[in-house]
């Protein structure tokens, strides 16, 4: 049998409610009527989509920079 389905909303609420309030998983779960486990697969969701979005940043604003550098001055680019 397969366990209940959360939205996206809830995950990422208990998440929260455990992250930024400093609320034990334990605590948390209980509250939610949800597994330990589940919050715990949650939270590793969001540190992994995390580290992917500041890497994707990171990598956009690198290859943005050296755009930016190969770039014609305005000035040399307008006609005369």
């Amino acid at each position: 049998m397969k366990g209940a389905v959360y939205d996206r909303e809830f995950k990422m609420s208990a998440e929260k409610w455990h992250r930024k309030q400093g609320n034990s998983v334990l605590a948390v779960s209980k509250s939610l009527e949800i597994g330990g486990s589940s919050l715990h697969r949650w939270i590793n969701e969001y540190d992994e989509y995390r580290e992917k979005v500041i890497a994707c940043n990171y990598a956009g604003n690198h290859f943005f920079s050296i755009f930016l550098s190969f770039q014609m001055p305005l000035s040399a680019a307008s006609p005369r």
